[in-house]
């Protein structure tokens, strides 16, 4: 009996003494197969044991199968879990980008709102600021022409006083566009410093969405890895599925890569005003009245003319045309 029974054992020296002592054997070795049990009860005239011994194996073979089925779903269970984990990381950082994204584009879309109204600003110093020059010189070219002997108006005083005040408007005007030219520079420059700082922050981003995806990618993979390596040491090869990692960070991707195109489009829409728009907006700003702020420091040119004597009538060749010659 021995020898008939050695392809179900696998111990080459031992021996089947009856029906229990098979059994016993073949329950407690899932290697035993139906196909097995099967062959050898057409090779063998024993059939109450063979009986005996395949419901054994089925028994076993149920066990077993119950077995796999629960650690498949624990599997199952844990990489659900990790996945989840995974996810709600996702979610996280995609809302925090969203967030630092739309602080990147405020804060640029301020800069350049102030940038504009600096501009306008500036305009509209540069507008009241000749327009005060002008009003001063003219005034004082009037008070200087009133003040002129009636023998004076028909010499060169009259054409000298003229040229004296062009001269010296000329040179106010000078400082007045001299100060914007000033204000503009410095206005300028916190405009690129604000550019500067906008660029900075969108490769800050960059990196650290990059870094921020590896990692969770890295923790998945870890999760599914501990999964895999815990049921393949209980004989369950292959029931973790890595592809689920892969379909979450793809879809991380596409939706970080959205926020980028919603950011783009939105610091593309940001553009400072034109030159022209700006002069024009300073000419409404000044019709309706507006305060400037900062604004810049006109020449006391009445002032002048009273006290300084490089003020325009120092200089003014006060004579008369003799009357016989003319």
């Amino acid at each position: 009996m021995a020898g008939q029974f050695q392809s179900l054992v696998p111990y080459a020296t031992q021996t089947i003494q009856d029906n229990n002592a098979l059994a016993r054997i073949v329950a407690t070795n899932p290697a035993y197969t139906d196909a097995a049990i099967r062959q050898a009860a057409i090779n063998n005239d024993s059939g109450s044991v063979l009986g005996t011994q395949t419901d054994a194996a089925r028994q076993a073979a149920a066990v077993e199968a119950s077995r796999v089925a629960a650690l498949r779903n624990s599997v199952n269970l844990g990489q659900d879990n990790a996945v989840a984990t995974g996810q709600s990381g996702v979610n996280s950082y995609a809302d925090s980008y969203r967030l630092q994204n739309q602080g990147v584009v405020n804060s640029f879309r301020n800069a350049t709102r102030n940038y504009d109204s600096s501009r306008e600003n500036a305009a509209l110093n540069l507008r009241r600021g000749i327009s005060g020059v002008t009003q001063g010189v003219r005034q004082g070219l009037q008070g200087a022409m009133a003040s002129l002997p009636d023998s004076a108006l028909d010499s060169g005083a009259t054409p000298a006083l003229g040229r004296s005040w062009n001269k010296y408007g000329q040179q106010q005007a000078g400082g007045v566009y001299n100060e914007n030219a000033l204000t503009l520079r410095g206005v300028d420059r916190d405009y690129e410093q604000a550019q500067f700082e906008r660029d900075q922050a969108l490769g800050n981003l960059g990196v650290d969405r990059n870094s921020k995806v590896e990692a969770i990618s890295n923790q998945l993979y870890n999760d599914l890895r501990s999964l895999d390596i815990s049921a393949q040491g209980q004989g369950l090869n292959g029931a973790v599925n890595y592809g689920l990692r892969d379909n979450l960070i793809n879809n991380a991707i596409a939706r970080l890569n959205a926020l980028d195109q919603e950011r783009g489009n939105e610091l593309g829409g940001i553009r400072a005003l034109g030159r022209d728009q700006v002069m024009a907006n300073a000419v409404q700003l000044d019709a309706a009245g507006a305060q400037a702020y900062d604004p810049y420091s006109l020449p006391d040119i009445q002032g002048a003319v009273a006290v300084d004597s490089a003020a325009p009538v120092a200089n003014i060749p006060f004579y008369t045309r003799r009357r016989d010659l003319m």
